[in-house]
């Protein structure tokens, strides 16, 4: 009954979405928010050990800008897109143990730990869709993103402190299909990864952490079909494969 979670979170943004000179376009997008939450967890065992809580504050701020560049010629159409995104916040974390005889009171003087984390991300991109027809359609992109993860504990390790940075190129392909109005096919690949966290890195409670790793890498492969017949029967089928390396999943028995 004592566990609780309090959250304020405060944002704003600011968006822009029209054309340009010629065939172009712009979409841009800038954005802030700023998170603070309280929370209590104590649980069963809180007549033993007591509780936990943590104060965790951070704002975050980011943009995306985007050009788009579209042409039609008959019944041939070309779009491309262009831009760029980034983002950077940081999180201030204090926590506090709480005493069995009285999980529920936090004494602010004697806080358990102490740690920042900032993480700063960009990436550009690009992707292409040509239509020689309106039958078929096809498509194709790249996509690099950095991604920096910076920690600094304070408590209970103040030589806790340490940054890793992690770079990928990602590819994306697709066709599509249209034979007869009703029926299409489709088929893609695509390319992504996933940086390990802050957590992950560097602060893992109680089992430690493993600066040693590597992002997630998946590689994606899609085909499917789209069928529709009379008034409102309709099929959709896909059959797809992800195979991911470098996964980051929790050991307890790690040594």
């Amino acid at each position: 009954a004592l566990d609780y979670s309090d959250e304020r979170l405060t944002q704003a943004s600011l968006n822009f979405r029209g054309p340009l000179a010629g065939p172009l376009s712009l979409a841009a997008n800038l954005f802030y928010t700023d998170r603070a939450t309280e929370s209590l967890t104590t649980g069963r065992a809180a007549p033993l050990y007591g509780g936990f809580f943590l104060d965790l504050e951070g704002p975050t701020v980011g943009s995306t800008v985007q050009i788009g560049h579209s042409k039609v010629e008959g019944e041939r159409r070309n779009d491309l897109v262009a831009g760029a995104e980034w983002l950077d916040g940081e999180a201030d974390a204090t926590g506090y143990f709480t005493s069995p005889d009285d999980p529920g009171a936090v004494d602010p003087s004697d806080p358990a730990s102490h740690n920042r984390t900032d993480r700063g991300t960009w990436a550009v991109y690009v992707q292409e869709s040509w239509s020689p027809g309106p039958a078929w359609t096809f498509s194709g992109g790249l996509r690099l993103d950095r991604d920096r993860v910076g920690y600094d504990e304070a408590l209970p390790d103040d030589s806790n402190t340490d940054s890793r940075s992690f770079s990928e190129l990602s590819f994306r392909a697709g066709a599509a299909w249209n034979p007869r109005a009703r029926l299409g096919f489709h088929a893609s690949y695509g390319e992504a990864f996933l940086p390990p966290t802050a957590e992950q890195l560097f602060a893992f409670p109680l089992f430690g952490s493993n600066p040693d790793l590597l992002p997630e890498d998946s590689s994606t492969w899609e085909a499917g079909l789209s069928a529709r017949w009379g008034g409102s029967a309709r099929l959709d089928a896909t059959l797809f494969l992800v195979d991911t390396t470098d996964e980051i999943v929790f050991d307890p028995d790690s040594s």
